[in-house]
This record gives C-alpha cells, structure tokens and sequence, in this order.
C-alpha cells in the first residue's frame, strides 16, 4: 500500500506515502500493517489520526508515542486488510481489486493477466504479464482506454495504443 518516509515532529507522528493517489479507506481506528525495514515480522497499529499532508499523509498510530519510536519505523512497508478495498457498484474501483483479471484488447485478443498495480505520479497503472510470459507491461488504466470491466468475468476490455504490448517478448 505504501511506506513510511519520515517521522513527524515530536510526539511520534508519521509521514505515511502511498502507491496509489486515493486512501478513502484511511481513518481513524483502521489497523495498518507495518514491516520495518530489514525484519520480516509485520506489526499491527491501529490509526488514532490521519491528516492529509504535501503528498502523503501524517499519521498518529496507537503505541507510537515519541520521536524515537517514529525513527525507528522510517522505511517500514505499510499494508493493510485487503477487505478494505472493496468497491460498491457505482464507486470509483480500487485497483488491487483488478488482480487476476483478463486483458483484452478492443478487438478481443488476450494481452495477459493483471499481476499488480501502481502509480506514476500521473496516472494509475496495471501491471500485466502478457500470456507469453514477455517481460511486465505497464499499461495506463484511465478513462480515455477503457471499454469494459467485466467483474463477473474477471475480464477488462480496452483500447489501447499501438505498440504497447510490442517487443514483450524480447
């Protein structure tokens, strides 16, 4: 989901940046999953309060009390239950909810499965393995390509640039 960047201030504040451009899901009394850099054991907090701040978010997790205790989570990968991305017909759809999902073109050739997602400042992104096993494809998920998400068929149709998917399996 994303990582923590920096402490904030003095009394154990987080600054908290995310993979994805929208955190609709984060609030007070959320748990987040913290990995702390060079450990392999995850440590739940819960959030007691989450502000928008410059491109991220400053966060208050429960247990995290001081300046040291913030320090020592600088790094730490931040998950979080993937029953909180779950969209409602009619709302803007979390992208982690497309892994799995079938790439087709508008002309109903099958590019590859969603692995992933991101976001490059831009615009949100797919990661597509092509059925080839080519090297990932990023592709640009965003109104203007978009034809069909098939949730039921676990499909999505778009229309996408020329040469998008060439030299995949270079």
């Amino acid at each position: 989901m994303g990582w923590i960047s920096a402490a904030h201030g003095l009394k154990g504040e987080l600054y908290l940046r995310l993979h994805s451009e929208y955190a609709d899901w984060l609030e007070s009394g959320v748990e987040l999953y913290l990995t702390p850099k060079n450990q392999i054991d995850r440590m739940a907090f819960c959030v007691d309060l989450a502000k928008s701040h410059k491109e991220g978010w400053r966060l208050s997790l429960n247990g995290v009390r001081t300046r040291e205790q913030s320090e020592a989570l600088k790094g730490a990968k931040v998950e979080i239950d993937s029953g909180l991305l779950v969209s409602e017909p009619g709302e803007t759809l979390y992208l982690a909810e497309l892994e799995g999902f079938e790439l087709k073109s508008n002309e109903g050739e099958i590019l590859g499965r969603v692995v992933g997602a991101g976001f490059n400042g831009a615009q949100d992104l797919l990661r597509v393995q092509p059925d080839n096993q080519g090297a990932e494809v990023l592709v640009p998920f965003v109104e203007d390509f978009i034809v069909e998400v098939d949730f039921s068929g676990k499909k999505i149709v778009m229309n996408l640039p020329d040469g998008l998917f060439e030299g995949e399996d270079a």
